[in-house]
């Protein structure tokens, strides 16, 4: 499933904090970000547990892997 992921600052892993609904999706346009604050919103990376402010400018888009059947 694609997704919308931050980058840590700290220790650069990505995580999402959120999944995207991809069905029915039109295959050639991205979906629109989520919205956050102005200000950004505080996130703690899962990885390292470093906490970051992050805004919309932050996130990127990741799409799904598929598998080889």
């Amino acid at each position: 499933m694609a997704k919308w992921v931050l980058e840590c600052p700290n220790c650069k892993s990505r995580f999402a904090p959120s999944q995207i609904n991809d069905v029915g999706m039109a295959l050639l346009e991205l979906p629109p970000k989520p919205d956050l604050p102005p200000n950004g919103v505080e996130c703690a990376c899962p990885n390292c547990g470093h906490s970051a402010v992050y805004r919309r400018t932050d996130l990127r888009y990741q799409a799904s892997r598929q598998t080889a059947r």
